[in-house]
């Protein structure tokens, strides 16, 4: 870890913060998933993480876990004038402690080369994410609507 990144801490967050945190993901709708209070609230604040500088929430991640096996990273995301500061990376490695010892740690992202240069990669053992994007043409949607 970079001299820089060791100014920063990554400490669960407040009730306090929650409005912040949802303000910080919301920011970015284009490349996370829009956030409420009562959504950041239920995946429960103790597996969130969050970086404040004079009190404001600059950076904040969250570790949801599946099983005892699978954890994901989700809602991660640092202000842009914070990037490249170790923000980003002080959140990840706290985030990676969270997770059990030999649970697999998976990361949903449009900006992967982050998380590559943070020993994020393919999983050895060839699994893999797939998805089926629901495409619905004009005469579906009115299918839909009649039915």
């Amino acid at each position: 870890m970079s001299q820089k990144s060791r100014q920063f801490s990554a400490v669960k967050p407040k009730m306090i913060d929650v409005a912040q945190i949802v303000d910080l993901i919301n920011s970015d709708p284009t490349h996370l998933i829009p956030r409420t209070k009562q959504e950041v609230v239920k995946l429960r604040l103790s597996s969130w993480r969050v970086v404040k500088i004079d009190n404001k929430v600059v950076g904040c991640g969250c570790l949801e876990k599946y099983s005892e096996r699978i954890a994901e990273i989700r809602s991660f995301i640092v202000m842009s004038e914070y990037r490249s500061k170790g923000v980003g990376t002080v959140i990840l490695e706290n985030l990676l402690r969270c997770a059990q010892e030999n649970q697999l740690v998976f990361v949903v992202t449009s900006r992967p080369s982050f998380f590559q240069n943070n020993s994020f990669g393919f999983f050895s053992q060839e699994k893999y994410i797939l998805f089926h994007e629901q495409k619905h043409n004009q005469s579906n949607k009115k299918l839909l609507k009649m039915g």
